[in-house]
């Protein structure tokens, strides 16, 4: 349980400093394009420079700026026109989970995930920021250790509280089900539907319905699903699945799977 617990929490919080690395790097862009020309590369640099040294994030934390080969070019401490290497060895995707490498980075693209060095286990939890059409990225960092050191710190007075609030739920949810099985168990009906050749038998789990996106990121919904269900019983079983999977990838888009997803049709012959 206690495992459990931790890893939830370290979960979270991962997330949150995830989120909140976006929005950093984000406002520090903006912050940028609203008073420096987006192709004056030397003073964007000299400007990242100066917030490297003046702002302190939580959990050993700073901002710094790279080429897209690695080098940095501004980082807490670096001295104007100095350059050295970050010493990246890997990188792994917070969205898809997949490792890769600082020159396999789409240059036009954000990244969010973790960030390993060189020579031993320190990892960041970082944002990596596009500038522009530049040679540049802003990266928001803050130390995956130093997180998880205050999840820990965070959890352990909860431990007591936790096998004490498991042991009283469990019971409390024994003796409840306990009472709902003895009330209903001798009202379970049978009940029998005919079915005739070509009809088809649609099985389900809830998570195609609970999926969100679409333009305004909202659920799927049992009606929308239904009304999917009505336009494409009638073709073939291998199609239908392909209208399935179309259906759901552009309904999801660029969001994430929330849920497990089942779809069954038998067609009886």
């Amino acid at each position: 349980m206690n495992h459990i617990v931790q890893s939830n929490v370290k979960k979270h919080w991962q997330e949150q400093v995830i989120m909140d690395n976006r929005v950093i790097g984000e406002e520090v862009l903006n912050f940028l394009h609203k008073n420096i020309a987006t192709n004056n590369e030397d003073q964007i640099i000299q400007t990242i420079q100066t917030l490297c040294d003046d702002i302190s994030l939580p959990n050993n934390g700073f901002i710094c700026a790279i080429r897209n080969d690695g080098n940095l070019v501004a980082a807490p401490g670096l001295n104007q026109g100095d350059s050295r290497n970050l010493n990246i060895v890997g990188l792994t995707e917070h969205s898809v989970n997949q490792s890769s490498d600082i020159e396999s980075l789409n240059p036009d693209k954000q990244f969010d995930g973790i960030l390993k060095y060189e020579g031993g286990e320190k990892t960041n939890i970082i944002a990596s920021i596009p500038i522009g059409e530049l040679d540049l990225r802003l990266n928001v960092h803050q130390d995956n250790e130093a997180i998880m050191q205050r999840a820990k710190a965070f959890i352990k007075p909860m431990y007591p509280i936790g096998i004490i609030s498991a042991f009283i739920i469990a019971l409390l949810g024994f003796i409840i089900s306990d009472r709902i099985i003895k009330r209903y168990e001798n009202r379970i009906e049978n009940h029998e539907i005919s079915v005739y050749q070509g009809d088809i038998v649609y099985l389900s789990s809830d998570g195609f319905a609970d999926q969100f996106g679409g333009p305004e990121g909202k659920k799927f919904m049992v009606n929308r699903f239904i009304d999917l269900l009505n336009r494409i019983h009638s073709m073939p079983m291998s199609k239908q699945k392909e209208e399935f999977d179309k259906t759901l990838s552009e309904w999801i888009g660029n969001n994430d799977q929330i849920d497990d997803i089942l779809v069954m049709g038998v067609k009886i012959w």
